[in-house]
């Protein structure tokens, strides 16, 4: 009698797998939320979306960009890490001494806005114009401008994606984790998007209110991030070298 065989994988090699992607996720996610927190960015949208001609539209737009930019950055990482994926023996060592670097970095950076003086300049969007002429070109700037300065969230990306490139997951399960990371990491791009589609004309009212506070106490909480995540870097690091 013939003997068929199965064209699904034996269960066996389910919760294993699963069990990888999920320690994998666990380890990376307080990284990809921290990269999440952009004031700058949100502001943008919002700004961006209380203006009077198109404003989902140039949202879209600002939300285009911005991901193309983020796209970009996980791309650069994930291939520079995978190339060096196969000195398995010192993986670990390098690991700790980035996340140790960014650590240092972050720290720099949040004495640096402590010492600085307080602005006190506004994120707005560009001014509406009598003509109907949607400025694309305009927009997609922003958007690339908003997340390619966006120092603390460039920072903790580097490390999230190093953590996925070199895991021993497939090629598949590396690309997921990598796509839902972009889309935590974009989450405040397309979060008033998604507030003023869901809550109509009190959309505005509510992303008014969330700028306000934002447009309050924008330097604090990126001093808390930086600071935050210094420590959890730096203890991360230090630990995997003792």
């Amino acid at each position: 009698m013939p003997v068929t065989r199965s064209i699904f994988p034996p269960k066996l090699t389910v919760r294993p797998r699963l069990s990888a992607v999920g320690s994998t996720f666990r380890q990376i996610l307080p990284l990809a939320i921290g990269a999440a927190i952009s004031p700058v960015l949100l502001l943008l949208q919002v700004a961006t979306l209380a203006s009077k001609n198109f404003p989902l539209r140039r949202a879209l737009l600002v939300l285009v960009s911005s991901s193309m930019v983020t796209a970009l950055i996980i791309i650069f990482v994930s291939s520079t890490n995978q190339k060096t994926s196969s000195s398995s023996g010192s993986q670990d060592a390098v690991h700790a001494w980035i996340e140790i670097v960014l650590a240092v970095v972050l720290l720099a950076n949040a004495v640096r806005s402590m010492l600085a003086p307080a602005s006190d300049a506004e994120v707005k969007a560009p001014p509406d114009e009598s003509s109907a002429r949607l400025h694309a070109v305009r927009y997609l700037l922003l958007g690339v401008a908003a997340m390619a300065t966006n120092f603390t969230t460039i920072v903790l990306l580097i490390p999230a994606v190093h953590d996925v490139a070199i895991s021993s997951l497939s090629t598949q399960d590396k690309a997921t984790l990598l796509v839902v990371v972009g889309i935590i990491v974009e989450f405040v791009a397309y979060f008033p998007i998604l507030v003023v589609l869901a809550a109509g004309k009190k959309g505005p009212v509510l992303l008014d209110h969330l700028s306000t506070y934002l447009r309050t106490h924008r330097r604090r909480i990126g001093i808390v991030v930086s600071l935050g995540f210094a420590i959890y870097l730096g203890y991360s690091g230090l630990s995997a070298l003792a």
